[in-house]
């Protein structure tokens, strides 16, 4: 099991430029914006998902940066109004920041 968590730690710092929480499911950069809203295990790895890519698509590396917490806090507000699924999410924030899919 540590070798799977290592692993998932060496993956993570490679991919994302951002501080991680390391979880038993892997990196989850958008856990330190979540500020006690709760949600199905289910919907973390699609609220990381979408927010990597947002921020990706947006241009944001650094976690601090502000834009990054607004990022952040503009797609837990979507997935709280009960939006779980991966491209639906995807969708309406890229919609929201204007990004071309």
């Amino acid at each position: 099991m540590y070798e799977t968590a290592q692993s998932d730690r060496n993956l993570c710092a490679k991919e994302h430029k951002f501080s991680f929480r390391i979880l038993s499911r892997g990196c989850v950069p958008i856990s330190p914006f979540l500020q006690g809203k709760v949600f199905d295990p289910e919907a973390l790895p699609t609220l990381n998902a979408v927010f990597v890519d947002v921020c990706a698509r947006l241009g944001l590396t650094d976690k601090d940066d502000p834009a990054a917490r607004f990022v952040a806090e503009k797609i837990i507000g979507l997935a709280s109004g009960g939006e779980y699924d991966r491209e639906g999410l995807r969708q309406a924030a890229f919609s929201l920041f204007e990004i071309k899919a």
